[in-house]
């Protein structure tokens, strides 16, 4: 599954359906470079972290929309969806030093948890 936490630096992570930590990665840069390089991620699943409706930043904003665009069938959750959950203390790999890679992987485990998938980390 590929789990996206959209902001001026993004953090993805890409996980099994066991909530394992295939890949984890920042992105910054122009909005439609980031999309088309995560289009590239081979997934079946995809969540994504929506921001506060309050904000007010045309950089995020354009970065949704693109997101919108290219996964239509993306799950979108807010941050009170997933943080202080159970699967948001469990133990990441050392290898996940970013905080933003964090929040997209344990995003991503609290995604799987509610979709019904058995995780075993």
């Amino acid at each position: 599954m590929l789990a996206i936490d959209p902001g001026m630096t993004t953090g993805v992570a890409v996980l099994n359906y066991i909530g394992e930590v295939i890949l984890g990665t920042e992105m910054r840069g122009d909005p439609h470079l980031i999309v088309a390089t995560l289009k590239e991620i081979q997934h079946e699943d995809v969540v994504v972290e929506e921001g506060l409706p309050t904000r007010d930043n045309a950089y995020l904003d354009d970065l949704d929309a693109h997101l919108r665009e290219a996964f239509p069938e993306a799950t979108w959750v807010r941050p009170s969806e997933w943080k202080n959950t159970p699967r948001s203390h469990l133990p990441l790999p050392r290898k996940v030093k970013s905080q933003h890679v964090k929040d997209a992987a344990r995003m991503g485990r609290e995604h799987l948890h509610q979709t019904g998938h058995r995780l075993d980390v």
